[in-house]
């Protein structure tokens, strides 16, 4: 190979270019706390930290799912609650409409009857989204005031992947529970009517027997909130257990593209010394050289 007197000079150049480089590359770090800054700072690391990354944002999305998953399943427990109040304040008024002295409060029972009629079935066509939490999708709502003792859900139960292989269901099939519960109020009302001396009679019913029906409505609605609550335990399980490995996952991201400060400073240190170490070799080197053309 031959030798020419631009090869120390060639040299000493391409070192203060690395060097500079390097330089560069941890003031960057510093300004942004991450060790990698572009692939070629450390390939396996960066092939390590866009692993990591795509494992955060899988991780991230399941989390998103059971936490929408729970949304409903908790909408859906909550609203079997309170169906389960309004067939014990049917009851209640029931006792009071059974009460020999009741007479003229009668009529007024029989209205609120009426009342808690509409009111479960608006709180049965509670949704999250254009999910309805005691079933039924966004296509209609499963309850409507024109024929109040009626429940379409559909028998939609519907389930959501939380996992590849798993799957819960997130709400709750409640047609025939609510249909139950619609019906037994209705009766209690057309039987405290009757009672009102209403004419034509609406029902043959008594007070009381209503009052069973009521009763048993409330049974079912109790088991079937009862039943669920096993499911909304093991989505919110699911959720936790996601939300921790997910808070796991973007610990291990943060640990591969962060970078140790202290570290990084004492490389910048060293760099900037060997640096300006460099311009002093390659000012004597030139001097030297430049000396030939000085006349």
């Amino acid at each position: 190979m031959r030798v020419t007197t631009l090869m120390p000079y060639e040299a000493i150049l391409a070192n203060i270019n690395q060097v500079s480089s390097q330089i560069m590359t941890s003031e960057t770090q510093i300004a942004t706390g991450n060790q990698i800054t572009e692939p070629s700072d450390n390939p396996l690391q960066f092939e390590q930290a866009l692993s990591a990354q795509q494992i955060v944002s899988a991780s991230a999305n399941q989390e998103h799912v059971a936490s929408s998953a729970l949304a409903v399943a908790q909408a859906a427990s909550s609203t079997l609650g309170s169906l389960a109040g309004i067939a014990q304040q049917a009851y209640a008024l029931g006792v009071q409409a059974s009460n020999p002295n009741a007479g003229t409060t009668l009529t007024a029972i029989a209205s609120e009857l009426g009342g808690l009629v509409d009111t479960a079935g608006q709180q049965g066509n509670a949704q999250i989204g254009d999910i309805y939490v005691l079933g039924g999708d966004s296509g209609s709502a499963p309850w409507s005031a024109t024929n109040p003792t009626q429940f379409n859900g559909g028998g939609e139960a519907m389930s959501v992947q939380l996992v590849p292989g798993v799957e819960v269901q997130q709400n709750v099939n409640a047609t025939s529970e609510m249909q139950n519960l619609l019906g037994s109020i209705q009766t209690l009302q057309h039987a405290v009517q009757t009672a009102a001396g209403v004419t034509p009679p609406p029902t043959t019913t008594s007070v009381g027997d209503a009052m069973t029906q009521v009763q048993s409505a409330l049974a079912g609605l109790t088991n079937l909130q009862s039943e669920f609550g096993t499911q909304l335990q093991s989505i919110q399980s699911a959720q936790s257990q996601l939300q921790a490995q997910n808070t796991t996952f973007q610990g291990v991201l943060a640990t591969l593209q962060s970078a140790s400060i202290p570290q990084v400073v004492a490389n910048l240190s060293s760099e900037q010394t060997t640096y300006q170490a460099i311009l002093q070799t390659a000012s004597t080197a030139l001097l030297p050289s430049l000396a030939k053309y000085l006349p």
